[in-house]
């Protein structure tokens, strides 16, 4: 670790081999070619070192800014005054393989909590950081396929900090071929436990601000579902778009 803060201090490392070797002290080895979440890593790295020794603070200060550097350039997040984001494709089931598991974004839900001026930064990551660290080392280090628990465990932490610290996104909702449909939507954990889904306030097309999350999303007329109930979207950025499509034949 010494040697890491002193290669991090006398700026002999780039940004990609920082992320690399940092996620290397934190016991995570994800494949050659996989996309590392570098914002997340390099937070949670520059917690590590400076619990290390205080004589690494410089190092913590370096990560953090790279940190900070990488988010507003866009590396992890979008920004929705800059950018209009496309429509959103349905995740896979988490609980199919690993492979599946590293695409829900956990650690962009965490970035964006760490991000929002309403959040209290410390609270959120002594109470989400473990169960975050958890997810990510069990999926980054390919130690067993997750069950639909331990992604339950960790979505529901997330989206119980962002309903509490209000980090929503304003969700734009349309449905194809026509508008004018109802629209009902479920988070992870209210699926799982069977609750009532919720009902969007207008008909398509609306917009709904929802607390950031993992989301089933789907559409009814006249009380039966025209769309795949089935698809589970992530919610994590400020502004997100989703088309629902209709069945044929309706």
């Amino acid at each position: 670790m010494s040697e890491l803060a002193g290669r991090l201090r006398g700026g002999k490392m780039r940004q990609s081999q920082i992320t690399g070797d940092l996620l290397k002290q934190i016991g995570l080895h994800p494949p050659t070619g996989w996309p590392v979440p570098t914002a997340y890593l390099k937070y949670r790295c520059a917690a590590i070192v400076c619990r290390k020794s205080k004589r690494t603070l410089l190092a913590c200060v370096t990560v953090l800014v790279q940190f900070t550097l990488a988010v507003c350039s866009g590396c992890d997040m979008r920004d929705s005054s800059e950018e209009k984001p496309g429509y959103l494709q349905p995740l896979p089931d988490p609980t199919t393989s690993w492979r599946a598991a590293r695409d829900m974004g956990v650690s962009e839900a965490m970035n964006r909590l760490h991000m929002s001026s309403r959040a209290d930064g410390w609270a959120i990551s002594e109470h989400l950081e473990p169960k975050v660290e958890a997810w990510q080392h069990m999926v980054f280090t390919s130690e067993r396929t997750p069950s639909a628990n331990d992604f339950l465990e960790v979505s529901d932490a997330i989206h119980a900090a962002a309903t509490k610290h209000r980090v929503e996104s304003t969700v734009t909702i349309y449905t194809y071929p026509d508008e004018k449909a109802t629209v009902k939507y479920q988070t992870y954990g209210e699926r799982l436990r069977e609750w009532p889904p919720t009902p969007a306030k207008d008909l398509t097309e609306c917009r709904e601000n929802m607390a950031i999350g993992w989301y089933y999303i789907w559409s009814e007329r006249q009380g039966e579902k025209t769309s795949d109930d089935g698809n589970l979207y992530k919610i994590v950025s400020r502004e997100e778009s989703v088309e629902l499509r209709e069945y044929d034949g309706r």
